[in-house]
């Protein structure tokens, strides 16, 4: 895939849109955002479970859940995922196969 065509051409975009889109009222906007998101995660992550699972792909889909009300707060998967994403927005996280994210994924991953 093309990268130069994507909304979101880099992880690092993608985890700062993730951040971003924290502040959005607007489900049917934050849907359509996340669909560019996904093209983004097909394009770096190689297979299904692993793009579901990504923590890119679980800070849109909190967001959209809390926007639906089904928010679900303080699940340890999620409080390692913003950290991830956190840190490949500002660059401390080269990329999702970087060392640290298997610390931080033990509590990202389902078991």
């Amino acid at each position: 895939m093309n990268t130069d065509k994507l909304r979101y051409p880099t992880l690092k975009a993608a985890a700062q849109a993730a951040l971003d889109v924290q502040d959005a009222c607007n489900l049917s906007g934050v849907a359509i955002a996340f669909a560019d998101v996904v093209k983004t995660l097909c394009a770096f992550v190689d297979n299904t479970s692993d793009r579901n699972n990504h923590p890119i792909a679980r800070v849109w889909i909190d967001k959209l859940a809390h926007l639906a009300g089904i928010q679900a707060l303080h699940d340890p998967r999620l409080i390692g995922a913003y950290a991830i994403v956190r840190g490949l927005a500002d660059g401390s996280l080269v990329d999702s196969s970087d060392p640290i994210i298997d610390v931080l994924a033990d509590n990202t991953r389902t078991r």
